[in-house]
């Protein structure tokens, strides 16, 4: 396993290939004698590599994160929106009142006989009705 790379003085191509070098924290160029220089493409040619920013060496990726970040603000403002927009619907037409009171007094209504056949079964079964004691 390589723990340690010394890449100092050397040039390096400065483009979407290597940006992994300038994004990531494990990849420090404080301890070499000589900061690698950018050798390529020519608007980074001869800088040091730690002054280059990411979105220097590949424009692609840095667009490709904007608009990825943007994408997730919009989705993020566009579900605010339709939450508030229902919440104030439900507020304005009364049915928040409705729903909260459905929740809190549930129609409940239990028979455990299936038809009114059985019902009148049952109800000759206890003919005559016992005398109350």
């Amino acid at each position: 396993m390589l723990d340690e790379l010394g890449i100092g003085g050397n040039p390096i191509n400065c483009t979407c290939e290597t940006s992994f070098l300038l994004e990531d924290e494990y990849y420090s160029y404080e301890y070499t004698n000589a900061i690698p220089k950018c050798a390529a493409p020519p608007k980074l040619k001869g800088r040091p590599f730690t002054k280059v920013a990411q979105a220097d060496a590949c424009p692609a990726k840095a667009s490709a994160e904007r608009s990825g970040r943007f994408a997730g603000i919009f989705m993020m403002l566009l579900i605010l929106v339709f939450c508030t927009v229902g919440v104030y619907f439900c507020i304005i037409t009364k049915r928040w009142e409705a729903i909260v009171r459905h929740i809190q007094n549930p129609p409940l209504s239990y028979s455990n006989l299936a038809s009114k056949e059985d019902q009148q079964g049952l109800e000759q079964d206890f003919q005559p009705r016992p005398q109350d004691v």
